[in-house]
């Protein structure tokens, strides 16, 4: 007979908080104080940076192994 896995509820608690992080993230945004287009490029250059971090770490990772 097959054993059933008992879910933990940990990626139902790892959705939630990325859930709040974007909930707020949004809220931020819509009640910064400089103008939609300074956001924008604000944004765009943030998530360029960090995606540029995490491909840097990823190359460092593989190189490692």
């Amino acid at each position: 007979m097959a054993r059933k896995r008992k879910a933990n509820g940990n990626g139902m608690m790892l959705l939630g908080v990325l859930a709040g992080a974007a909930i707020g993230a949004a809220v931020g945004l819509v009640f910064a104080p400089s103008d939609g287009e300074n956001n924008r490029q604000h944004l765009s250059e943030w998530t360029a940076s960090r995606a540029q971090e995490l491909k840097d770490k990823a190359q460092s990772t593989i190189k490692r192994e």
